[in-house]
C-alpha cells in the first residue's frame, strides 16, 4: 500500500488596494511596508501570495519590487468618489478573476465585497473631527462625506488596523466597530540619510540655517493651528537667540485657512522673522529636524502623526500640544501645553529653548522613544493582521 502523500495547503491569494494612497503620509507606509510584506509572503512557501493594485502614476511613488506584485490601472487616476465609484465596480471582478481570498485597503474607505475578506485601516481623523474648526465651504463638504463613507465602510470591514490607541479607542467607541474586529499598530521610522555635509536649503526655500530657527510642519489646514504657533512665537520672539526665526514647512489646499496664516504673519511685529518654507521634500526635512532648536507639533486631529515619529527619529527638542494622540506618541520625549493656549505655549517654547538641562534630558528620551517605532515591527504585525483569523 501507498503511502498517502498530503497535498499543500491551497494559496491565500491577498489582494492590497493601494489606489487610495495619494497623499505624502500614505505614500510613504507604501515606500515602507510594501518590500517587508513581499519579501515575508514571498518567505511562506507558497502559502501567501500578495498582490498590489496601483494606478500607472504611481509607479515612480512605489518601491522597485517584482512586476509581477502588481496589477496596473491604466487610463485617468480615479480619485475621491471616482475612486469610490471605480473600486465598487471593477475591485469584485478582479477578486473572482484572481481568486484572492483577502483584500486589504490601507484607508478607511473602500468597497463592499462578499466574497472576500476585508482587512481596511483608519488613519485620518480629520474626517470624523473636523467640525470645530474653520474650513472652506468645499473642503467641509469633502470631510463630511468622507466621514460617511469612512464609517460605512469600516462597519462593514471584517478587521480594521488602527494605527494608534486613540484611533482604536475612537473605532469601538464612536464608529462601534467591535474591539475584537480590530487591531492596533504604529507606524514605523524612516531611516534618515546621513547628515549633508554643508547642506545649505536656501536654494530650495527662503531659510538660512546660519540663524537658529524654530520649525513648525504639516500639512497648513485649521486643525494643524499654525496660527497659534505664529503668535506664540511673536510674543517671545525678542527673548530668543539673536535673529531667531520661525520656519513654517507644509502646504495646505484650504483656501480660507491660506489666507488667514497669510494675514497672522502679515500683523506679525516680528514677520521678517517668519519664513514660510512651502513643501519641503523628505531628505532636506530631517536637515530642519536636526538643525532647529525646536519643533513645536501644534496639531490637534491625528490618527498616528509621522510628524512626531520623524521628530523623534531625527533627535529634535519638541513642544506639543497636549491633545490625543500626541502624549501617547511621544510620551515622556516632549513638554505639552494646553492646546490654544497661547501664553503656554509662548512659555512652554522660550523654556525649551533656553533650558539646557531639559534640552539634554529631551534629546535623550527622543532617542529613546524613537526606538519603539519600526517599519519591522509594523509589517509583522501587519502579516498578523491579515493571515490570523479566529
Amino acid at each position: 500500500m501507498r503511502p498517502t502523500r498530503l497535498r499543500p495547503p491551497p494559496t491565500v491569494h491577498i489582494l492590497m488596494n493601494a489606489l487610495s494612497s495619494v497623499s505624502g503620509g500614505a505614500t510613504t507606509y507604501l515606500k515602507n511596508i510594501l518590500p517587508l510584506l513581499i519579501e515575508r509572503f514571498d518567505q511562506s512557501n507558497g502559502r501567501y501570495k500578495l498582490t498590489v493594485l496601483a494606478h500607472e502614476s504611481q509607479k515612480d511613488e512605489l518601491p522597485s519590487l517584482p512586476q509581477d506584485s502588481f496589477i496596473w490601472v491604466g487610463g485617468r487616476r480615479p480619485v475621491g468618489l471616482r475612486r469610490l465609484i471605480w473600486e465598487q465596480r471593477e475591485i469584485s471582478p478582479i477578486c473572482s478573476q484572481r481568486g484572492i481570498d483577502i483584500l486589504f485597503t490601507p484607508y478607511q474607505t473602500g468597497p463592499a465585497i462578499n466574497s472576500v475578506r476585508h482587512v481596511m485601516m483608519i488613519r485620518n481623523m480629520e474626517p470624523f473631527l473636523h467640525h470645530d474648526y474653520k474650513y472652506s465651504f468645499p473642503n467641509r463638504l469633502r470631510s463630511i462625506a468622507v466621514a460617511q463613507a469612512s464609517s460605512a465602510s469600516l462597519q462593514r470591514a471584517d478587521r480594521v488596523i488602527a494605527v494608534s490607541q486613540f484611533a482604536r479607542d475612537y473605532l469601538e467607541e464612536v464608529i462601534k466597530v467591535p474591539r475584537s474586529r480590530t487591531r492596533m499598530i504604529y507606524h514605523g521610522r524612516t531611516d534618515i540619510p546621513p547628515v549633508a555635509h554643508g547642506a545649505q536649503p536656501g536654494v530650495e526655500t527662503r531659510v538660512d540655517f546660519e540663524r537658529p530657527f524654530v520649525l513648525t510642519c504639516g500639512s497648513l489646514l485649521p486643525y494643524r493651528r499654525c496660527e497659534d504657533v505664529i503668535a506664540s512665537f511673536d510674543r517671545i520672539a525678542d527673548r530668543l537667540p539673536p535673529g531667531t526665526q520661525l520656519v513654517i514647512a507644509g502646504t495646505g489646499t484650504d483656501k480660507a485657512y491660506a489666507a488667514l496664516i497669510h494675514a497672522a504673519i502679515a500683523t506679525a511685529r516680528h514677520r521678517e522673522r517668519i519664513v514660510v518654507a512651502g513643501h519641503v521634500s523628505f531628505d532636506l526635512m530631517v536637515e530642519f529636524y536636526r538643525r532647529c532648536l525646536v519643533c513645536i507639533i501644534a496639531t490637534e486631529i491625528e490618527a498616528c502623526p509621522n510628524i512626531a515619529i520623524e521628530a523623534l527619529n531625527a533627535g529634535c527638542v519638541i513642544v506639543a500640544a497636549n491633545k490625543k494622540p500626541l502624549p501617547e506618541i511621544l510620551r515622556d520625549a516632549a513638554v505639552f501645553y494646553p492646546p490654544r493656549s497661547l501664553d503656554e505655549l509662548a512659555a512652554t517654547l522660550l523654556t525649551a529653548v533656553t533650558d539646557d538641562l531639559l534640552r539634554r534630558q529631551l534629546l535623550e528620551r527622543a532617542r529613546n522613544r524613537a526606538g519603539d517605532f519600526s517599519w519591522e515591527k509594523c509589517a509583522n504585525a501587519t502579516v498578523d493582521a491579515l493571515t490570523k483569523w479566529d
